[in-house]
């Protein structure tokens, strides 16, 4: 896998919908600074559910990063897949996590059925306007019981035996007009796009605060690239 791993750097609420009640989550962040709980702490979101003063509060309980569902670049896939967002809530989401300096992690999708190279194109140039500070990119899996699983076997996408095993690196099936092995490819192009231009690392060691963060950084790097290579 090519991302960091959440739960074993830190506290990690893992509630996809943990900003979703503002009364609640403001609670617990004055509980955890009454309980004088001085503990590093990540959590999931919606991109539609952070504005300043949430991160504000969060930030002072200890809120140190937060992994948001961007999941497409493209508006017409996000109408599709019903995710109830648009490109400009995701815009506002990272660019509030930076201000309230809380590291912002976004996740992508790639490979829904009706997908194009344009709409996969439009994700990789949109994350890199994004800039958040790590991003991900996964294939789509359809899970069985989902409206996707539905179509895509409808569609002749893949068959059961295709769904097995699960991963986050190699897709399962292609869309209406891109094969599982350029998705792979796009996958490859999207980390190294992100993760490799000249500003972002510039960026990123300049913001770890100590050598030894700067040393992981430089290690998380070299080591994706080796997968890279041999992928």
């Amino acid at each position: 896998q090519y991302r960091a791993n959440f739960s074993a750097a830190c506290n990690l609420f893992r509630s996809d919908l943990f900003t979703f009640q503002k009364d609640w989550l403001y609670e617990l962040c004055d509980e955890l600074q009454a309980r004088g709980l001085k503990i590093n702490w990540a959590c999931n979101s919606r991109v539609d559910t952070l504005d300043p003063e949430k991160l504000k509060r969060m930030k002072k309980s200890g809120c140190w990063a937060i992994a948001l569902g961007a999941e497409s670049g493209s508006e017409e896939s996000l109408r599709k897949m019903k995710k109830g967002i648009t490109l400009q809530q995701s815009e506002e989401a990272v660019k509030f996590c930076r201000e309230a300096g809380i590291k912002s992690f976004t996740y992508y999708l790639i490979g829904f059925p009706w997908e194009t190279k344009k709409h996969i194109e439009d994700s990789l140039n949109f994350a890199v306007k994004l800039n958040s500070d790590l991003a991900q990119f996964s294939p789509l899996y359809p899970f069985p019981g989902t409206e996707l699983y539905d179509a895509g076997k409808e569609l002749g996408l893949f068959k059961d035996e295709d769904l097995h095993p699960y991963s986050l690196i190699k897709p399962v099936c292609g869309t209406l007009y891109i094969s599982k092995e350029e998705i792979e490819q796009y996958l490859k192009k999207a980390l190294t796009s992100f993760l490799f231009r000249p500003s972002y690392i510039a960026r990123t060691l300049l913001g770890a605060g100590s050598f030894r963060k700067s040393l992981n950084y430089i290690k998380y790097g070299f080591n994706v690239f080796q997968k890279l290579k041999k992928a």
